[in-house]
């Protein structure tokens, strides 16, 4: 299990979506916009069809595609996850995914949805890494640095990649990167 995280904005469902599908599958907004997890995993699906498991273990197919996931995933169709979703699972084709890992789109750290940040932190208890997704400006806030402090001590792995968006220049990359 290897869970995606970083600060609300800094591209995570962009970043999943790039690496495991060909077609746009998860919900992104410039607002907060992950409400529940998505766990990606392997598999071809001939029909793609997503499973919703809701926390009192019912569960239900939906169209794995933006708009299907958008009414269980998004913050502004489910906020604070009032719906009650456990977690979303999507299967995908992508080789990397191929030998058991599960990678998780998940909330952004600092959420103002007090829920939507007690589930990003839950999943630590399960990651065997963590993939931290840095904006480039700024790179890293205060709060973001106490968390990887506490991510650290229970989570063996973790793998920082920079995102940079496209109004972003050579010099603010650069300067992000030394910071």
């Amino acid at each position: 299990v290897v869970p995606v995280v970083g600060v609300q904005g800094a591209g995570k469902s962009t970043l999943l979506t790039a690496l495991c599908f060909d077609r746009p599958v998860l919900p992104v907004d410039a607002d907060e916009t992950t409400a529940v997890p998505v766990e990606i995993v392997y598999g071809s699906p001939a029909n793609p069809m997503a499973l919703v498991v809701f926390k009192d273990g019912r569960e239900t197919r939906v169209a794995a595609d933006e708009d299907g996931l958008k009414a269980f995933t998004h913050q502004a169709c489910n906020p604070g996850n009032k719906l009650e979703v456990a977690r979303v699972v999507v299967e995908s084709s992508a080789e990397l995914l191929s030998s058991g890992m599960v990678l998780v789109d998940l909330p952004g750290l600092g959420s103002l949805t007090r829920a939507n940040s007690d589930t990003t932190i839950g999943y630590l208890t399960q990651a065997t890494a963590l993939l931290y997704l840095l904006r480039t400006v700024p790179p890293i806030t205060r709060s973001e640095s106490v968390m990887l402090s506490l991510a650290w001590s229970q989570v063996p792995t973790v793998v920082f990649a920079q995102n940079r968006w496209t109004d972003e220049t050579d010099d603010e990359v650069e300067a992000g990167k030394a910071h």
